[in-house]
C-alpha cells in the first residue's frame, strides 16, 4: 500500500488542517506556511519543464518547416504549462492577500517571538524585524527575515515560503493597477 499523497491530496489534507474547527493559530499559520512551500516548488518543478520544452522547441524550429509536426505538441505542451502555472500564481497570491492582512489574527494570537520562531527568523535578524512591524507580511515581506538563512537573489518562487506569496499577491495587484494611484486593497474573506 502506498503511502505518499500526491500533490493535490496533500494540498487538501494541509486545507482540511488548516480550516479544521478549533485549529490553534499555529497550527493553521504552519499549514499555511507548507501550503505555500508546496505551491511554490510545484511553480519551479513547472519552471523547469516550461525551460527544458522551450529548448526543444528552438532545436526543432531551425529544421522548419520539416519539424512542424513535432513543434505543435511542444506548443501545447507549453501552454498548458503557463495556464497551470497561472493557477498557482494566483493560488499563492490569494494566500498571499490573506497574510498580510491577516484576518484571523494569528499574529496577534501567537505574539512576535513564537511568530518568528514558525517563520524561522535567525534570531540575530528579530531585532530589525521588529523594526518593520509585528504582522506576518511585516516579518515575510517587508524586513525579509523568513527563513533568514535562505538564499538571496532567488526567483519569487524560490523564496521562503510565505514571502513567495506576498511577493507574488504585490506583483498580481501591481500588474492590474500599473499607475501611480494605487486603490486602496480590499480583501474579501468568505
Amino acid at each position: 500500500m502506498n503511502t505518499m499523497l500526491n500533490h493535490d491530496e496533500h494540498l487538501n489534507a494541509l486545507a482540511t488542517i488548516a480550516n479544521k474547527p478549533g485549529a490553534s493559530p499555529r497550527t493553521v499559520l504552519i499549514a499555511t506556511r507548507r501550503t505555500c512551500r508546496l505551491l511554490a516548488g510545484e511553480r519551479v518543478r513547472l519552471d523547469h519543464e516550461y525551460q527544458a520544452l522551450k529548448r526543444q522547441r528552438a532545436a526543432l524550429t531551425m529544421y522548419r518547416p520539416f519539424t512542424d509536426a513535432k513543434i505543435a505538441p511542444i506548443e501545447e505542451a507549453i501552454a498548458e504549462l503557463d495556464r497551470r502555472a497561472g493557477r498557482l500564481d494566483l493560488s499563492l497570491s490569494n494566500i498571499g492577500r490573506v497574510l498580510v492582512y491577516d484576518p484571523n489574527g494569528i499574529a496577534e494570537a501567537l505574539g512576535f517571538d513564537a511568530l518568528c520562531d514558525l517563520l524561522s527568523v535567525n534570531p540575530a535578524k528579530r531585532a530589525k524585524a521588529r523594526l518593520h512591524g509585528l504582522r506576518i507580511g511585516d516579518i515575510a515581506f517587508t524586513a525579509g527575515a523568513e527563513d533568514s538563512e535562505t538564499r538571496r537573489g532567488a526567483r519569487w518562487f524560490e523564496k521562503p515560503p510565505l514571502r513567495a506569496a506576498i511577493e507574488r499577491a504585490v506583483s498580481l495587484f501591481l500588474e492590474i493597477y500599473p499607475d501611480k494611484q494605487h486603490p486602496k486593497p480590499q480583501l474579501v474573506v468568505h
